[in-house]
């Protein structure tokens, strides 16, 4: 009966021995499950604070435009050209160029329809940047430019491929999707800059 009672014992605490074996085998799979989703999480915070930290460089690109806009305006020995550009308008179309050291700096097209009139203006801040003022000037009725014409103006930079929406002080660069207005912005800057190109090598 003893040896009985023995027996069963043993085999108890062997079981009992077994499942608690298994069960801190779990636990420390669970442990070390949880300090690597841990270790993600914070990489994962890292990445986002890095992000975060991420500012458009706002003083830069105004000093840049504001420099440029300045040298603009002073016409300091510069060289102007000046060409028709129809076909986009009912009035027509004109454009003038500015160039320093052979270099365009800047060029404004101007648009003339029968209710408005439309002046892009861009002021070539480096290879892959411009700044853009867009001035549309709506006519209380056909070809009456008059006191009671709407003016409305838009600033506009652009770095690369990505566009920023601004204002006449360059303060606040506010990133913006690719409407049908800067598409068309772009795609005339395009057709002048290879016009351009075309007519220096004459």
């Amino acid at each position: 009966m003893l040896r009985s009672l023995f027996i069963s014992l043993a085999i108890i605490t062997f079981l009992t021995g077994c499942n608690q074996s298994e069960l801190n085998q779990i636990t420390k799979e669970l442990d070390e499950s949880n300090k690597k989703n841990q270790e993600l999480i914070e990489e994962i915070n890292e990445i986002k604070k890095q992000l975060n930290e991420i500012q458009i460089p706002e003083e830069s690109y105004n000093k840049e435009i504001s420099n440029v806009v300045s040298f603009v305006g002073s016409n300091q020995g510069m060289e102007k050209l000046e060409f028709d550009y129809m076909g986009y308008s009912t009035e027509g179309g004109n454009v003038e160029i500015k160039l320093h050291n052979s270099l365009p700096i800047y060029f404004s097209i101007h648009f003339f329809g029968e209710m408005g009139q439309t002046k892009n203006e861009y002021y070539i801040i480096n290879f892959n940047s411009v700044y853009i003022k867009q001035t549309n000037i709506s006519y209380s009725s056909p070809l009456n430019y008059d006191e009671s014409a709407e003016e409305k103006i838009q600033y506009y930079f652009i770095v690369d491929d990505i566009v920023y929406e601004t204002n006449e002080y360059y303060s606040e660069f506010n990133e913006i999707e690719k409407n049908e207005n800067i598409l068309n912005l772009i795609k005339h800057k395009d057709k002048i800059s290879q016009e351009l190109s075309s007519r220096l090598q004459k």
